[in-house]
């Protein structure tokens, strides 16, 4: 074989490397997505975790302000 022969053949192999890692790689995406999408329940209620945590400051900002008055009157 030519030189230009082995570096055809060699092209071909990296072609099929880079294909076939890039096909691992989407069927580890599509193998976690498939896990994610099965716990994943729209109808069921959200956690909106931010929203609570959200609560939860201004519920104590604002007891923090409420003390703060009240010791300001007397």
């Amino acid at each position: 074989m030519s030189s230009d022969g082995k570096n055809c053949y060699s092209n071909i192999v990296k072609r099929k490397t880079r294909k076939s890692k890039l096909e691992n790689i989407l069927d580890e995406i599509q193998q976690e997505y498939g896990l994610k999408r099965i716990q994943f329940n729209p109808d069921g209620p959200s956690p909106n975790i931010f929203m609570k945590k959200l609560d939860r400051r201004m519920n104590a900002y604002y007891h923090t302000l409420s003390n703060n008055r009240i010791s300001f009157k007397k």
